[in-house]
């Protein structure tokens, strides 16, 4: 009886995955070895339901291929397979190639059978260019093939071409996809993998984790780690790395030198003008209230408008005359407040089977009216940017887009120069200056879209699916709702908390 998924990752090896997750962080690597997270299945259109669908479509690249199929937890025999179809010349290119050297594993997605009878690596990735962690990646398959004795000519990274335009019907996977050769990038990183590898499968013998300092841009970038809560628990309630805009180096420094708290922070510690300002709020517990909030008021209303897009940036696209990762807008809400405090609200939510973008934009156009208010969107400059690019696709409808973008107000950068409260924990987005501004109003009771890459996310897949489901629909339009009616109700707070300073 084969093992289970987690028993197999409980094993002490490497694998290339394995590998990058050590690169960023050490403790992460122990963990993913000595307490895995249980493996889930992704939900079709999940990036890692992308990347296994780039993969296929790069398989009919190489015409007459052919897979490993044997699972993780069966490398022995698909290093044996493997080994079975190199012998076969009848086999131009080996799909999930297995090797092992040194105790580090991995699966090759193209082995490639050349000419001359040597081969290439051929890596294949669902993002638009080439990253460094991706070279990393392909400089450990070097490594282990090298290792395993395969007479390797040349790395190659596949990637989807980000200037491909879709012109509807299926995906033409030849011109989605592009080749960069990586061969010298990954030369150059073989000794350190051999370093590295040997560095993580002694930390993997410890029986207790590594000590590594939490760090938000190691922790929570564009990985987000499992065990973020697990690391993060012991953290102070004032944690340095809430103050706005703090090098992570600085963070790294205090935490050598013991000091995890804001509180702990000797006199002379360097920081900005909003640093010092959140370090005396959460100091005293008193808010801080800009004697000149009411003077940057004057320009917000009311009456105003409160606006908010949702959008996807689909690597695979859908919509005939798009390109891979472009920023397709599929939903706006927006609020009005009049000057006599009546308040009413319009919205948009794209069909899922045609680009949404044209009766977006005029749906839009016809809900502002021409009537000079202000149209307030929270760190504006996001929703100035699609007006522009519809402005640009719609030429007939570019003039009203337009005067729409040249009344956008951004209330982001006004509390951030003119407020900051206890409760803000050191960010001024919206999902915490809302509840603490206006505490009536709170994304927790929202269900299944709660923050804006979840609405990306159940967007995406009803399209991907080609499924529409009421009860998401449903869930889109609460949460793009809530989010200008708190931007509506933190305006209100703000105007108050000038009145009573007038």
């Amino acid at each position: 009886m084969a093992p289970d998924r987690l028993e197999y990752t409980t094993m002490h090896h490497l694998t290339k995955s394995k590998f990058t997750s050590g690169l960023t962080c050490p403790r992460q690597l122990w963990f993913k070895v000595h307490d895995p997270v249980p493996y889930v299945d992704p939900l079709p259109g999940e990036p890692m339901d992308i990347g296994n669908h780039v993969g296929r479509g790069a398989h009919t690249l190489f015409q007459g291929g052919v897979e490993v199929k044997e699972a993780p937890w069966e490398h022995a025999q698909a290093v044996a397979q493997t080994r079975k179809l190199m012998d076969d010349p009848a086999v131009p290119s080996i799909f999930e190639a297995a090797f092992e050297y040194e105790n580090v594993r991995i699966r090759v997605d193209v082995l490639e059978r050349l000419s001359d009878g040597a081969w290439c690596i051929r890596e294949v990735k669902s993002s638009g260019s080439v990253k460094q962690y991706h070279l990393w990646d392909a400089a450990v398959q070097l490594w282990v093939a090298d290792g395993s004795g395969v007479d390797l000519s040349a790395v190659s990274l596949i990637h989807v071409d980000t200037d491909y335009v879709y012109v509807g019907g299926a995906l033409d996977w030849s011109k989605l996809l592009v080749l960069k050769d990586i061969t010298e990038d990954c030369i150059n990183l073989q000794a350190d993998v051999a370093a590295i590898a040997a560095d993580q499968l002694k930390i993997l013998q410890q029986t207790e984790p590594p000590n590594v300092h939490p760090n938000k841009s190691r922790c929570k970038g564009s990985f987000t780690c499992d065990y973020w809560d697990r690391c993060s628990a012991a953290l102070p309630n004032d944690w340095v790395q809430l103050l706005p805009g703090i090098r992570s180096i600085k963070v790294e420094e205090w935490a050598e030198a013991g000091i995890h708290a804001i509180s702990d922070l000797p006199n002379d510690a360097s920081l900005n003008l909003i640093q010092q300002r959140v370090v005396d709020v959460m100091t005293s517990g008193e808010p801080f209230i800009s004697p000149d909030l009411g003077d940057a008021l004057k320009n917000f209303g009311p009456p105003a408008y409160y606006f908010d897009f949702e959008t996807i940036q689909p690597m695979l696209p859908v919509y005939a005359g798009t390109s891979p990762g472009q920023q397709i807008p599929f939903q706006w809400s927006l609020h009005h407040l009049s000057a006599d405090g009546k308040v009413t609200h319009a919205e948009y939510l794209g069909p899922i089977v045609i680009d949404p973008r044209r009766e977006l934009a005029e749906s839009l156009i016809d809900a502002i009216k021409d009537d000079g208010a202000p149209v307030l969107a929270y760190n504006a400059s996001f929703e100035g940017r699609v007006l522009r690019t519809l402005a640009d696709q719609f030429v007939d409808l570019a003039e009203r887009l337009l005067a729409i973008e040249q009344r956008l107000l951004d209330p982001l950068s006004l509390v951030k120069r003119h407020t900051y409260f206890p409760g803000y924990k050191g960010s001024f987005s919206l999902k915490t200056v809302g509840p603490t501004l206006a505490p009536e109003h709170s994304y927790e009771d929202l269900e299944g879209v709660a923050v804006g890459t979840d609405a990306s996310a159940a967007y995406w897949q009803m399209v991907y699916t080609r499924q529409d489901d009421p009860d998401v629909r449903q869930a889109l339009l609460a949460y793009c709702m809530l989010d200008t009616e708190i931007l509506m109700a933190v305006h209100q707070r703000l105007n108050a908390l000038a009145a009573a300073q007038a």
